[in-house]
């Protein structure tokens, strides 16, 4: 019972969170706030102990930090390993498409058309190993 109320209580605050921010910086500048916990994500958490007693109840709420602290750590880290392996495929991505067009145009690729590559969007990056298949200069990749 007190589980689906945190859930629920943890739901209308992030509504109206939203809302509040919405309000302020406009509907388009808000983008994704953090989802309030699952059932799951409160699993194996201790039952609160009863409110008139302040020593356990300082320990639950200690314990309940750490635990809280540790699953951001776990995220994080998640979420950083993810980051981690998007950069390096685009690295690699880079590289391949560096050494196509130094292979066909010749070595070493114009320092503009290096820096254009090295900063290029995925979207970017895309579009040129295609054109480069079939260009018959730099500028017909880089338009």
């Amino acid at each position: 019972m007190l589980r689906e109320q945190i859930q629920d209580l943890a739901a209308r605050v992030r509504r109206a969170c939203k809302e509040s921010l919405e309000k302020i910086m406009g509907p388009e500048r808000v983008t994704e706030l953090p989802e309030p916990p699952r059932a799951t994500d409160l699993e194996g958490l201790p039952e609160p102990p009863p409110l008139d007693d302040p020593e356990a109840m300082e320990k639950w709420t200690s314990l309940i930090v750490e635990l809280s602290e540790d699953r951001g750590r776990q995220e994080g880290l998640r979420e950083g390993r993810q980051e981690g392996l998007r950069e390096g495929e685009a690295r690699g991505r880079r590289r391949l498409i560096l050494q196509q067009l130094e292979t066909k145009f010749g070595a070493p690729l114009p320092a503009e058309k290096r820096s254009q590559l090295q900063h290029g969007t995925d979207e970017e990056l895309d579009e040129w190993a295609k054109r480069l298949l079939t260009a018959a200069s730099l500028e017909d990749v880089f338009g």
